[in-house]
Parts: C-alpha cells; sequence; structure tokens
C-alpha cells in the first residue's frame, strides 16, 4: 500500500505532487496492478484501516468508492481474471516408491542403529563437558576433537551384521564449509564421502534416517501432512489381537476445534520405524547443540513428546523443536539419496503419499473404496471416490488392473479344478478343486468338454489353454464380480439371474444360494459346515420345544446351506434328519 501510494504521489518526473493526499488517494483500480494474493492481503489491511477511519482512530484511509459504470463503459476493456491452474497432487511412479522405499528400509534397519549408538556415545560426551567449568568455545572444541575420535573407531555394521565401507546406494552427506574444507575434498567432489567426519556429518545422517522413518510412516497409513506431524513418541497401542496401530488427531472433517482422536493401523515395518524413530528424536534433543547455550542443562533432557523433530546440519535447525516445513525436509531427503525432487513431473510433497496409498490399494483390491474410506477418515464414500476418480489415468488403469484381476481368478479356478481331476483319476469321485456353489459345476464340466476336445486332437492342457479359457468364461475381465467375501458372480453382463430378474449387473444383498451363477471359494467350507451343524441343531431343539416357526426358520437354513458345496452334501445327507428336511423340499418342489 505504502508503494503504490508512493508511487501516485510522483508526477511523470518523479517529483512530488504539490497537496497530494497520501494513502487517502488510492482507490480499487490501484490494486489492479499487484498478483492475486498480494490484493487479498491489502485488501485485509485496507478494511483495517477503514474501520478505523469509521471510528475516528485514523485520517489517512485509502478511498473505497468503486468506479462509476461510466467510466468502467468508456475505459480500457477489462477482461476476467484467469483461474489460477490447479496442481492436485499425483500419485509416485512405481519405480520411485520402489526405489525410495528400498533405500528407506536399509537406513532404518542398518544405518538407523549404528547412528543411535554413536548419538548415546556422544550424549555422555556432551554431558561431561558440560559439567567441566569451561568457556563456550573450549567446550565445543572438547566435543568435535571427540566426536572426530569417535567417529574414526566407530565400526559400521549392517542390520546382519555385516561390516559395510560405504552405503550401496548414493548418500550425499552436506559439504565442508569454513576451515573444514581441504584440498582432499576438492578432489572427491562429486562421489560418495564415507565416513561422516564430523558434527554436521552426524545431524545430517539423523536427519536423514527420520526422513526414511517418515517415508514408511506415511506411505503405510496415508495420514495427512498434520495428522503425521501430531504423532507424539508413545503413539504405537496394541490390540488384544496382536495388531499394532498409531493413536493421533485428525482436523479435518471433525466438529471439534481440537481435533478427534483416531487410529491407524500399522504393518511392521512402520512400527519399527516409529519405536526407532522415538529413540532418535531422543538422541538428537541430548545433542542438539555443540557449542553449549545459556541453558545447558535443558539441553540434556527430553523436552517434548513430539515424534519429528528439526534435526538436519542447518545451522539454523534446533533439534529441541518439531518440525514445521516437512515438504523443505522431504526434497532434501530426496536430493540426500541422489533421487528427483520432481518424481513424475511434479514436487515430491507429503500429500502424494496419501495419493499413492490410495492408487496402490484401488489397482489391489475389487473393494477398494470403502477400504480407503476406513483408512483415510472419510465421512462420506463420495469424497474417496473423488480420491480415486479425479485422475483419468488412474481411473484407467484400475479398470485395466480389474479385468487383469479377474481373469487371473479364473485361471487360479480352472488350475486347480484340473489339478483335482487328475489327483482324483481312478477313483470315480469328482473333485471340483475345493470350490462351492452351482457355478462350480458348469465351470467343471467346460473344462472337461475342453479338455476332452485337446486330447481327441492329441494335446493337452497347457497354460495357453488354460489363458484361453479364462478369457472365456470372464468375457475378457468384464464378468466374474465379486459380490461378497469369498463369493463370486459369474453371471456376464447380458444375463439374466434370480438377485435382479432381468439382465444387468448382480445385485449383492439378494445372492441366492440356488443361482447357477455362484461360486464359493474353498476357505468358506469349514463355515459352511459349522452352520449346518448349528442350524440342524438348532431345528431339533425347535422341534422338541414344538415351536413351529422356529424350527420352519431353521429348516430353511439346512436347506439353503446344504447344497453349496458337493462333498459336505454327500456327508450331511448320511443324517436322517437332513434327508427329511431336504428330500420334502425337493419332493414339494417336483409336484
Amino acid at each position: 500500500m505504502l508503494a503504490l501510494a508512493i508511487a501516485s504521489s510522483l508526477d511523470a518526473d518523479g517529483q512530488p505532487i504539490a497537496d497530494h493526499a497520501f494513502l487517502s488517494s488510492l482507490r480499487a483500480d490501484d490494486l489492479a496492478q499487484l498478483s492475486k494474493n498480494q490484493r487479498t492481503q491489502v485488501l485485509a489491511e485496507w478494511q483495517r484501516m477503514l474501520e478505523l477511519a469509521d471510528r475516528g482512530l485514523w485520517t489517512d484511509a485509502p478511498n473505497w468508492q468503486p468506479d462509476s459504470k461510466a467510466i468502467a463503459m468508456t475505459g480500457a476493456p477489462r477482461y476476467a481474471e484467469e483461474p489460477e491452474k490447479v496442481d492436485s497432487h499425483r500419485p509416485l511412479p512405481d519405480e520411485y516408491v520402489s526405489e525410495m522405499g528400498r533405500r528407506s528400509l536399509w537406513l532404518m534397519r542398518s544405518l538407523g542403529p549404528n547412528l543411535l549408538a554413536i548419538g548415546s556415545a556422544m550424549a555422555t560426551l556432551w554431558s561431561t563437558t558440560s559439567e567441566q567449568e569451561l568457556s563456550a568455545r573450549t567446550i565445543r572444541d572438547k566435543r568435535r576433537d571427540g566426536l572426530s575420535k569417535l567417529l574414526s573407531t566407530h565400526c559400521w555394521l549392517d542390520q546382519d551384521g555385516r561390516e559395510f565401507d560405504a552405503p550401496h546406494f548414493s548418500l550425499q552427506l552436506p559439504k565442508p564449509v569454513g576451515f573444514a574444507i581441504s584440498k582432499n575434498d576438492s578432489e572427491v567432489d562429486g562421489e560418495v564421502r564415507w565416513p561422516p567426519t564430523g558434527y554436521r556429518d552426524v545431524m545430517a545422517l539423523l536427519g536423514t534416517v527420520q526422513m526414511a522413518h517418515y517415508f514408511i510412516v506415511s506411505l503405510s497409513t496415508g495420514a495427512r501432512q498434520s495428522e503425521a506431524l501430531d504423532l507424539q513418541r508413545n503413539c504405537v497401542v496394541r490390540s488384544a489381537d496382536g495388531r499394532h496401530f498409531a493413536d493421533g488427531k485428525t482436523y479435518k472433517l471433525v466438529q471439534r476445534h481440537e481435533g478427534e482422536w483416531r487410529d491407524w493401523q500399522l504393518p511392521e515395518a512402520a512400527v519399527e520405524a516409529v519405536a526407532q524413530q522415538a529413540l532418535l528424536v531422543e538422541a538428537a534433543e541430548r545433542i542438539a547443540f555443540l557449542k553449549p547455550p545459556q541453558t545447558t542443562a535443558a539441553t540434556l533432557s527430553s523436552t517434548g513428546s513430539h515424534l519429528w523433530s528439526q534435526v538436519s546440519a542447518a545451522s539454523t535447525s534446533d533439534a529441541t523443536k518439531p518440525i514445521g516445513d516437512i515438504n523443505k525436509m522431504l526434497l532434501t531427503y530426496a536430493r540426500t539419496l541422489g533421487l528427483s525432487t520432481e518424481p513424475g513431473g511434479q514436487a515430491l510433497r507429503s500429500h502424494r503419499f496419501r495419493k499413492t496409498l490410495a492408487r496402490l490399494v484401488a489397482l489391489a483390491l475389487t473393494q477398494a473404496p470403502k477400504l480407503l474410506m476406513d483408512v483415510f477418515g472419510h465421512k462420506s464414500i463420495e469424497m474417496t471416490l473423488y480420491y480415486i476418480l479425479s485422475d483419468k489415468s488412474l481411473r484407467a488403469e484400475i479398470e485395466t488392473v480389474s479385468r487383469e484381476l479377474r481373469v487371473m481368478r479364473a485361471k487360479e479356478v480352472i488350475e486347480r479344478m484340473v489339478e483335482a481331476d487328475l489327483a482324483s483319476q481312478g477313483t470315480g469321485s469328482i473333485d471340483l478343486g475345493g470350490y462351492g456353489g452351482l457355478a462350480a459345476v458348469s465351470l467343471h464340466n467346460a473344462i472337461e468338454v475342453h479338455r476332452n476336445r485337446l486330447h481327441r486332437r492329441g494335446e493337452k492342457l497347457g497354460a495357453n489353454n488354460v489363458d484361453e479359457l479364462a478369457e472365456l468364461f470372464t468375457l475378457q475381465g468384464k464378468a466374474w464380480e465379486q459380490v461378497r467375501r469369498g463369493v463370486l458372480c459369474t453371471k456376464f453382463p447380458g444375463e439374466a439371474g434370480p438377485c435382479s430378474k432381468s439382465k444387468g449387473r448382480p445385485e449383492p444383498s439378494k445372492c441366492q444360494s440356488s443361482c447357477t451363477h455362484r461360486l464359493e471359494e474353498a476357505f468358506l467350507r469349514e463355515d459352511v459346515d459349522g452352520a449346518i451343524r448349528d442350524s440342524l441343531a438348532a431345528y431339533e431343539m425347535a422341534i422338541a420345544e414344538e415351536e413351529s416357526l422356529t424350527a420352519a426358520h431353521w429348516a430353511a437354513q439346512v436347506r439353503a446351506h446344504v447344497p453349496r458345496f458337493a462333498d459336505l452334501q454327500a456327508k450331511w445327507m448320511l443324517n436322517e434328519t437332513v434327508q427329511a428336511l431336504v428330500g420334502n423340499e425337493q419332493g414339494k418342489v417336483t409336484e
């Protein structure tokens, strides 16, 4: 505002205009030469001055009178501003995630324990020197000399206990500064410098391992940046069934200003990362200053509960304070590992881990939207679908992978049924490979017809034939939808079924065990066997207590479960009660 006012108070020769009002001469048109962000900030201050002027507390306030329509019609043409292009977060490329993940795991499991041991020895050295009545400069020199000796004698061991001379990938240590620069350093410029020789090297490596921890945790949980940075050192909890969770607060999509507690399930690598990060940040706090500050005692113990701290070689960093800008540290991490800071043409930033997890889960699971909704803490499925469908390339990739998964599932069914037939030759029994449902019989018959056709031509069923059958059974991946856990609908898109009564997609809520398109996977056999046993026991109890309605209910359950698997049907049809129930029902159908 001052710059605009000064410019308007000068004439063409740069001389002050007599009797020129200062800020009060500014008009709305003067803001046109500013950027959008600058206008937003100036208008906020502009409005504050106007309010003060209305109260009689300010005399030189800008003029807020809008231009008249006449001026607008006769002046220069005006155009609507072009909206700013939104650079939406994109998933990280697969190769980039693989390479950074491989290096992050090595940093966590091999380099991390070495640095914790060095950090512990440094903390002891720091404590010893701080107790001596010496000047701050002398203490700094003693610490520097002691650390140099410590690093020169340290034996670097990987996670298997093998000694290594240097990391097996590019790991850039900070460039020496000041008197630390020597001729030898300039000769190896651009090469990997190892081992670390000073305080800046150790702090830089601690920061690198911290970012390896952050990469693993953030990619495992898909947490937002604020949620990940808000995690505390004691955030990991273990449930009764042995699973690990990270407890933290979320502030988005919640009504309470202080946030709400939620948890993220953690894989073993993420549990390991959080546990080691808690030790790392405590060690970094104890050795945060090479030269002791005014309050030395406060730096020798833990000063907070935050999980991520400002650990780096930068002189402006304070390892006792939490991280402010994680994206800047991620860029430094990528450069340190010799990886691109713009993978896929977009700058590396924390929210891209969330998008990457969304992509991986969407590609790997057919029921991904509901799972992602739970992982990301969304309040509606629409928000999760926006995450998945907003990227056209991701949408096409999901469709391709979904089709491939359907074909792969059909190939597995074919191979298991063929293996079961070969194993049961000579026994006279038909083995459906453990699969159930009426569709298993149809599929087995189709496989037998194809095998016999190949046999007449003197050929055997091979990998190419299995691929061909899988393509035919799934209509090139368009059919075979999973309607519930362990239950597949083999209906083609143009076929009708009892669930929909017409042509269309399967209706999972109306899936029936009597449907000829229903295929059940083998792992359901144990549950079905138990359901038949319990339903039969409940039926017999209801008959004994003369509860006809309850008995009819359990009888229907027995009739529904018995035909689901052929071997279970043969087993339970030996039971007289089951024979009576199923036989009566079949007799009614015949009549």
